[in-house]
């Protein structure tokens, strides 16, 4: 159940839209809210991320917020064990790159751009996300074969 204090936030918004710029989770929260949820759809991806390699793994991601923003963020890491799913970001933008290691170093994931991420140069790999997850869960596996 929604409390009183998120429906103050919402009619806040409606009236105010600039109300909801104070930070990227509120944006997003309102932008989950609809009036008619079986005709409106979030224009958010939501990137979650599964480890389903037997080891350990770190990862991080690179993306834009939305799709007008000039500027790439790189950001991680996020430490998942095996079966494990995090949600890791928000974005407008259908595009975002995944960089993962393993905890031992025997497995690591990128292939495709080199950017740095938290002081260290990774290998990125890049995902285009189908305009059919546009409102929904998005989730990148990770796996390994040894």
């Amino acid at each position: 159940m929604i409390g009183a204090s998120h429906d103050a936030k919402v009619a806040a918004a409606v009236e105010n839209p600039t109300y909801f710029r104070k930070s990227r989770r509120e944006v997003l929260e309102f932008s989950s809210v609809s009036s008619s949820p079986s005709t409106m759809r979030s224009s958010t991806y939501s990137i979650h991320i599964e480890n389903k390699c037997h080891k350990t793994i770190w990862v991080g991601i690179l993306y834009k917020p939305t799709d007008d923003e000039q500027n790439w963020i790189a950001t991680g890491w996020w430490k998942l064990h095996h079966r494990e799913i995090k949600h890791i970001a928000n974005t407008k933008n259908r595009i975002v790159y995944l960089t993962a290691y393993s905890t031992d170093g025997t497995a690591t994931w990128g292939d495709s751009i080199s950017w740095e991420i938290e002081g260290q140069k990774k290998m990125f790999f890049k995902r285009e996300i189908s305009a059919s997850h546009q409102g929904s869960k998005y989730t990148v596996p990770f796996t390994c074969s040894t």
